[in-house]
């Protein structure tokens, strides 16, 4: 139960402040200045933000709701 709550804390949260993260480097700052380190970590916020979203809770589940033998 705890560790669901932490889950759901981080998957709020984190995908929230991912969310920032990227938007900020997109829009927020100039363009030209940004770099090339900056781009690829905006760009590879989104499959993570996907990740958390979409796979992390199957995974918790199956953790804890594990098939009996």
């Amino acid at each position: 139960m705890f560790f669901g709550i932490l889950l759901l804390i981080m998957e709020i949260l984190g995908n929230f402040l991912l969310h920032c993260m990227a938007w900020y480097e997109k829009f927020g700052m100039d363009s030209k200045k940004r770099t090339i380190t900056n781009q690829l970590f905006s760009r590879m916020i989104l499959p993570l933000i996907f990740f958390n979203i979409f796979f992390l809770p199957l995974m918790f589940t199956g953790f804890f709701f594990h098939a009996s033998e």
